[in-house]
Protein backbone atom coordinates (compact mmCIF):
# COMPACT_ATOMS: atom_id res chain seq x y z
CA UNK A 1 0.00 0.00 0.00
CA UNK A 2 1.56 3.33 -0.62
CA UNK A 3 1.67 6.29 1.60
CA UNK A 4 1.55 8.69 -0.99
CA UNK A 5 -1.30 11.31 0.01
CA UNK A 6 -3.41 12.88 -3.17
CA UNK A 7 -3.57 16.68 -2.46
CA UNK A 8 -6.93 18.25 -3.49
CA UNK A 9 -6.25 20.82 -6.37
CA UNK A 10 -8.80 23.16 -7.95
CA UNK A 11 -8.70 22.51 -11.98
CA UNK A 12 -8.97 26.08 -13.72
CA UNK A 13 -12.30 26.86 -15.10
CA UNK A 14 -12.90 29.54 -17.82
CA UNK A 15 -13.16 32.33 -15.38
CA UNK A 16 -9.97 31.97 -13.93
CA UNK A 17 -9.04 32.08 -17.65
CA UNK A 18 -10.84 35.35 -18.49
CA UNK A 19 -9.98 36.81 -15.36
CA UNK A 20 -6.41 36.75 -16.41
CA UNK A 21 -7.04 38.21 -20.12
CA UNK A 22 -4.61 40.91 -20.69
CA UNK A 23 -2.87 40.44 -17.67
CA UNK A 24 -0.48 37.26 -17.53
CA UNK A 25 -0.13 34.54 -20.24
CA UNK A 26 -2.14 31.86 -20.51
CA UNK A 27 -0.33 28.67 -21.84
CA UNK A 28 -2.63 26.26 -23.69
CA UNK A 29 -0.92 22.66 -24.86
CA UNK A 30 -2.55 19.49 -26.77
CA UNK A 31 -3.09 16.38 -25.33
CA UNK A 32 -4.96 13.18 -26.56
CA UNK A 33 -3.90 10.34 -23.87
CA UNK A 34 -3.84 10.79 -19.95
CA UNK A 35 -0.04 10.21 -19.35
CA UNK A 36 0.74 12.89 -21.54
CA UNK A 37 -2.03 15.14 -19.80
CA UNK A 38 -0.20 14.04 -16.62
CA UNK A 39 2.80 15.45 -18.08
CA UNK A 40 2.33 18.53 -19.28
CA UNK A 41 -0.48 19.26 -16.41
CA UNK A 42 1.75 21.36 -14.08
CA UNK A 43 3.13 22.62 -17.05
CA UNK A 44 0.13 24.34 -18.64
CA UNK A 45 -3.35 26.17 -17.64
CA UNK A 46 -5.27 24.63 -20.41
CA UNK A 47 -5.07 21.05 -22.32
CA UNK A 48 -6.35 21.19 -25.89
CA UNK A 49 -8.06 17.88 -26.93
CA UNK A 50 -8.17 18.92 -30.90
CA UNK A 51 -9.33 16.95 -33.57
CA UNK A 52 -6.18 16.66 -35.19
CA UNK A 53 -6.02 13.70 -33.35
CA UNK A 54 -7.35 12.26 -36.19
CA UNK A 55 -4.43 12.78 -38.61
CA UNK A 56 -1.72 12.60 -35.03
CA UNK A 57 -2.96 9.26 -33.60
CA UNK A 58 -5.39 7.49 -36.02
CA UNK A 59 -3.70 8.46 -39.13
CA UNK A 60 -6.20 9.79 -40.86
CA UNK A 61 -5.15 11.77 -43.50
CA UNK A 62 -7.42 15.17 -41.93
CA UNK A 63 -9.61 15.96 -39.87
CA UNK A 64 -13.09 15.30 -41.47
CA UNK A 65 -13.38 11.96 -40.44
CA UNK A 66 -12.77 12.57 -36.85
CA UNK A 67 -16.03 11.57 -35.11
CA UNK A 68 -17.92 12.65 -31.74
CA UNK A 69 -17.29 9.71 -30.04
CA UNK A 70 -13.54 9.87 -30.51
CA UNK A 71 -13.60 13.35 -29.17
CA UNK A 72 -15.25 11.88 -26.21
CA UNK A 73 -12.86 9.43 -25.73
CA UNK A 74 -9.92 11.53 -26.41
CA UNK A 75 -11.56 13.99 -23.77
CA UNK A 76 -12.03 11.87 -21.27
CA UNK A 77 -8.30 10.52 -21.18
CA UNK A 78 -7.10 13.67 -20.58
CA UNK A 79 -9.45 14.32 -18.34
CA UNK A 80 -8.07 11.54 -16.11
CA UNK A 81 -4.81 12.38 -16.75
CA UNK A 82 -4.90 16.33 -16.13
CA UNK A 83 -5.65 17.58 -12.52
CA UNK A 84 -4.89 21.26 -12.40
CA UNK A 85 -5.68 22.26 -16.00
CA UNK A 86 -9.18 22.54 -17.73
CA UNK A 87 -9.63 20.70 -20.43
CA UNK A 88 -10.98 21.98 -23.67
CA UNK A 89 -12.20 19.82 -26.20
CA UNK A 90 -13.03 20.24 -29.98
CA UNK A 91 -16.44 19.41 -31.19
CA UNK A 92 -15.22 17.68 -34.72
CA UNK A 93 -16.61 18.57 -38.64
CA UNK A 94 -20.19 17.98 -38.79
CA UNK A 95 -20.81 17.80 -35.14
CA UNK A 96 -22.32 21.41 -34.90
CA UNK A 97 -23.09 22.28 -38.15
CA UNK A 98 -26.35 21.22 -38.38
CA UNK A 99 -29.61 22.31 -36.62
CA UNK A 100 -29.02 24.14 -33.28
CA UNK A 101 -30.67 21.49 -31.23
CA UNK A 102 -28.14 19.21 -32.46
CA UNK A 103 -24.83 20.61 -31.93
CA UNK A 104 -26.19 21.84 -28.44
CA UNK A 105 -26.61 18.12 -27.76
CA UNK A 106 -23.25 17.35 -29.17
CA UNK A 107 -21.25 19.97 -26.85
CA UNK A 108 -23.61 18.91 -24.00
CA UNK A 109 -22.27 15.27 -24.61
CA UNK A 110 -18.50 16.62 -24.86
CA UNK A 111 -19.43 18.99 -21.66
CA UNK A 112 -20.72 16.20 -19.70
CA UNK A 113 -17.16 14.63 -19.73
CA UNK A 114 -14.89 17.15 -19.17
CA UNK A 115 -16.93 18.71 -16.40
CA UNK A 116 -16.37 18.78 -13.18
CA UNK A 117 -18.71 20.80 -11.28
CA UNK A 118 -22.46 20.97 -11.86
CA UNK A 119 -21.85 24.50 -13.94
CA UNK A 120 -23.06 25.58 -17.35
CA UNK A 121 -20.78 24.91 -19.75
CA UNK A 122 -18.65 28.18 -21.10
CA UNK A 123 -19.75 28.93 -24.86
CA UNK A 124 -17.57 31.80 -26.51
CA UNK A 125 -19.27 34.93 -28.09
CA UNK A 126 -18.63 33.62 -31.41
CA UNK A 127 -21.07 30.19 -30.74
CA UNK A 128 -23.76 32.21 -29.52
CA UNK A 129 -25.49 32.05 -32.47
CA UNK A 130 -25.60 28.37 -32.42
CA UNK A 131 -26.22 27.94 -28.88
CA UNK A 132 -28.56 30.34 -27.59
CA UNK A 133 -29.58 28.79 -24.86
CA UNK A 134 -26.56 29.31 -23.07
CA UNK A 135 -25.83 33.50 -24.29
CA UNK A 136 -25.37 34.24 -20.20
CA UNK A 137 -23.20 30.82 -19.50
CA UNK A 138 -20.45 32.75 -20.00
Amino acid sequence: MSSHRQETVRRLAAPDIAARKGKEPIVCLTAYTAPVAELLDDHCDLLLVGDSVGMVVHGLPNTVGVTLEMMILHGQAVMRGARKAMVVVDLPFGSYEGAPEEAYANAARVAAISSTSPTSPFICRACRPIFPACASCS
